[in-house]
């Protein structure tokens, strides 16, 4: 032809089984890929060897890696449910009536330019591994744990009065048109590695006007629709419930049950008393209370400048607790032992697999910070049991 064929020609990397063996019938180690797709599905598939595929490494690969996409899938597949399931059948209509966006629509809006610049970029690049890594971590943790959860409050709310009604319906616009506008550009990001599932998605929404997904243009990032100060309220807002959290699921408390929370802040004061709401439907709290010093008989917790304090009464067996734990610290302290010793061994370091050396040293910090935080633990509980027998 007597022309240049290809500009470009990426060659991906060799895909091995689990533990890095070449596949072959004879060692009986082989994926058909018709297989996994019967199993889990096509767009598992693909993703799973797109997100995998990283420039200069082989691909590792074993069932349990298309399963944990399949449940991405499943992920996506549900929030669409979701959305459509509280969509108004005139939404398109009703959107000019919507109430002002609330911070974090506008900080939903921001991290989805953030991950479309960085998907193009990645794309560009032939980074296809980052490419996805940005679209999973987005889609799972960022829009369906946080925003959609957030985003209940104003679906959800009940008119107390005549006065509220219209308020409240025009929110409910706003959380429905941010739902739908960033599920739509979601898709089409998602479209290139999951074709199947964002095609049947996209035909049910509102906002689809073309004959394929394939034909929509791709998302392009927009300054316009970057909002810094925003994101950064927001991002404080979940470190706060995420240490509530953190702390309700280390005193064993029940997800379901609702508890009292004391608390004193200073810098993040105004934040707290903005999204008092979000913090107690998000970290489970009935009572939000402030206080200026530290009520007895609770295990106090803390978030930079906002500290927080749980009472141990009614909500936690505290002696029981400080058993468990203690049997915890010796178990960990034997384990993380085992390790170091093999790390002080020259042989082991010699003669081992660098990435058997590499989770060894992974192990020991992992566990070295799960002890330092069952000390912790410990701690606060003998704290609040010497004060509680002080009292008695």
């Amino acid at each position: 032809m007597e022309d240049i064929p290809f500009e470009d020609v990426y060659i991906h990397a060799l895909v091995r089984d689990e533990k890095g063996q070449k596949m072959s019938k004879t060692k009986g180690n082989v994926i058909d890929p018709l297989d996994i797709i019967e199993k889990y599905g096509a767009d598992a598939l693909r993703f799973t060897l797109a997100i995998l595929t990283q420039q200069g490494r082989d691909v590792r690969l074993s069932e349990k890696r298309f399963e944990g996409y399949k449940h991405f899938a499943n992920k996506l597949w549900n929030a669409g449910r979701f959305i459509l399931l509280n969509l108004d059948e005139d939404i398109l209509s009703k959107m000019p009536y919507m109430a002002p966006p609330r911070w974090e629509d506008l900080w939903i809006l921001t991290l989805l330019n953030e991950t479309t610049q960085k998907v193009n970029k990645a794309l560009k690049e032939y980074e296809f591994s980052l490419a996805c890594q940005s679209l999973y971590e987005f889609v799972w943790s960022e829009f369906c744990d946080w925003y959609i959860e957030m985003s209940k409050l104003r679906l959800y709310a009940k008119a107390q009065s005549e006065e509220e009604k219209d308020r409240i319906e025009k929110e409910s616009i706003t959380a429905q048109a941010f739902l739908l506008m960033v599920f739509d550009r979601i898709l089409k990001l998602l479209h290139p590695f999951m074709p199947f599932i964002t095609e049947e998605l996209y035909h049910h929404l509102p906002t689809s006007n073309k004959e394929s997904l394939s034909l929509e243009s791709y998302p392009t990032y927009n300054p316009q629709e970057v909002y810094p100060e925003v994101k950064e309220k927001v991002e404080r807002l979940k470190q706060i419930i995420t240490s509530i959290r953190s702390l309700r699921s280390d005193l064993r408390i029940e997800p379901s049950k609702k508890i009292k929370l004391f608390y004193r802040a200073n810098q993040s004061l105004e934040l707290v008393k903005a999204f008092e709401d979000y913090i107690k439907a998000l970290a489970k709290v009935e009572e939000l209370v402030e206080v200026s010093d530290r009520p007895s008989g609770c295990i106090a917790g803390f978030s930079k400048d906002f500290e927080f304090f749980i009472p141990v009464e009614g909500n936690v067996n505290v002696q029981e607790l400080l058993q468990s734990y203690s049997k915890k610290l010796s178990e960990v302290e034997k384990t993380l032992d085992t390790f170091q010793k093999r790390l002080e061994n020259p042989q082991f370091l010699e003669k081992a697999p660098e990435e058997e050396v590499e989770k060894v040293k992974q192990a020991v910090q992992e566990l070295s910070q799960e002890k330092e935080k069952i000390k912790s633990l410990i701690e606060l509980l003998e704290e609040v049991m010497s004060g509680s027998q002080i009292s008695d």
